[in-house]
C-alpha cells in the first residue's frame, strides 16, 4: 500500500523526535552542590544541576544527555546549537552584551537568587566595603565573570588569581596564599557542612553580586521554547526544585 509508506515514515520520524534526548550543558568549574564531576571520565556524577536535569527530561518524556564543557565552551555549544540549555545562569555570565540580537539566547522562567560573597582569612581584617579590597590577591574562577571585581581589575586595585574550582579557591586561601576568594553562597554553604573546621579558618565578609539565576535555552534546539519553559515552571510550582535543593541542604 503506497499510500501508508508516507505515514509510517512520518510515524517514525515523530517517534525519534519523541525520543530524543533533553541536551543540557554542565560546565565542569561548578562545585557541590551544583554538581560532582568524575574528572577521569569527564561526565556528572550528582548535584543539583543533576537532579534538575532529570526531573526536567522526565517532564518532558524525555531522557538527559548531560555535555561537561569548560565554562568557555558553554556559550559556543548553545550557539551552535549542540545542545538544547544551560542551566543555573545568568546573562551576565555569558557576555550576552556583547552578541547581536538574533545571536542571544531565549532564557527561562526564573530559578533562584544566586548570591556570590568575599571569604576572607579569620585573622585578617573583615573588608566593609571594595575599597578595603585594595592591594588584595583575591581568587577567582576561570572564565567567570565578576561585574562587581571588573572595574577594580580593570585598575589595578585588585589582583585577580584564577583556579578551575571553588574547592581550589578555597585550598588556597587557607593555605595563606590569597587575601581572600570569591565564592558562591550555596557552594560555601554546602562545603562548611562538609567541614566545620572552615567556619574556624574562614569568614565571609562582604557580598559582591546577586542575579536570579534561570535557563539560557539555544535558538536551535528542536524542543519548542514555550514547552521547554513550561516545563521549568511546573517543576518550579509544583516544588520539585525546592526539594532537590532541600536534599542538599
Amino acid at each position: 500500500m503506497p499510500i501508508l509508506r508516507p505515514v509510517l515514515l512520518l510515524l517514525l520520524c515523530l517517534t525519534a523526535y519523541a525520543a530524543a534526548p533533553l541536551r543540557m550543558v554542565a560546565d565542569n568549574s561548578l562545585a557541590p552542590p551544583m554538581a560532582r564531576f568524575d574528572a577521569a571520565r569527564n561526565t556528572l556524577l550528582d548535584g543539583i544541576v543533576f537532579d534538575f536535569g532529570n526531573a526536567l527530561a522526565a517532564e518532558l518524556g524525555r531522557q538527559v544527555h548531560f555535555k561537561v564543557v569548560p565554562t568557555r565552551r558553554t556559550r559556543l555549544l548553545l550557539q551552535s546549537g549542540q545542545a538544547d540549555l544551560l542551566c543555573f545562569y545568568s546573562p551576565i555570565w555569558l557576555n550576552e552584551a556583547e552578541l547581536p540580537a538574533q545571536r542571544r539566547f531565549l532564557w527561562s522562567h526564573e530559578l533562584v537568587l544566586d548570591r556570590d560573597v568575599l571569604l576572607q582569612p579569620r585573622k585578617a581584617k573583615p573588608a566593609s566595603n571594595l575599597d578595603d579590597l585594595h592591594g588584595l590577591r583575591i581568587g577567582t574562577v576561570h572564565g567567570y565573570v565578576y561585574p562587581v571585581l571588573q572595574p577594580l581589575q580593570d585598575a589595578g586595585l585588585i589582583q585577580r588569581d584564577d583556579t578551575h574550582s571553588i574547592e581550589a579557591n578555597l585550598a588556597k586561601l587557607r593555605a595563606g596564599r590569597l587575601d581572600a576568594a570569591v565564592v558562591n553562597e550555596v557552594n560555601f554553604r554546602y562545603l562548611r557542612k562538609l567541614d566545620p573546621a572552615l567556619d574556624a579558618e574562614l569568614q565571609q565578609t562582604l557580598t559582591l553580586h546577586e542575579a536570579m539565576l534561570a535557563c539560557a535555552v539555544s535558538r536551535r534546539s528542536a524542543i519548542p521554547f514555550a514547552r521547554l519553559d513550561a516545563a521549568i515552571r511546573t517543576l518550579i510550582t509544583r516544588g520539585d526544585l525546592a526539594w532537590i535543593y532541600q536534599r542538599y541542604q
